[in-house]
């Protein structure tokens, strides 16, 4: 399967606005049509936080988000409408925006068990 069709399978599922797969090291690998663009500071601080616990706001493609969890494998935040999550594997991090009227634990709930299948089979 390409990057691309592990973005299309979330999007399908009606949990997202927009997801893009980075590479750990911030590559963008596939991403929703839908998709923003992330600041080369914005993105470093992003994966910066996965190495925090701290709540902060965090500026992701010039939305400010607060988050609310933050753990080596992921990152929960929200604002007014809607909020964002991502979860990291060994080489990938799955990064998913819904807006007002989605429903953030099916989107965690989707996230979550493609990292996991990601990671069972080594990325």
């Amino acid at each position: 399967m390409s990057w691309q069709s592990y973005v299309d399978e979330l999007m399908g599922s009606g949990h997202f606005d927009s997801v893009v797969i980075f590479g750990v090291e911030g590559d963008v690998f596939a991403k929703s049509p839908s998709s923003f663009a992330v600041a080369q500071d914005e993105n470093h601080a992003f994966r910066d936080q996965f190495n925090s616990t701290a709540k902060k706001e965090l500026l992701i493609a010039g939305e400010k988000y607060l988050v609310q969890l933050s753990t080596p494998k992921a990152i929960y935040g929200n604002k007014s409408g809607g909020g964002f999550l991502a979860v990291k594997t060994n080489q990938l991090i799955i990064f998913g925006v819904f807006g007002e009227g989605k429903m953030p634990a099916a989107a965690r709930n989707a996230v979550e068990r493609m990292a996991e299948y990601l990671e069972s089979n080594a990325y």
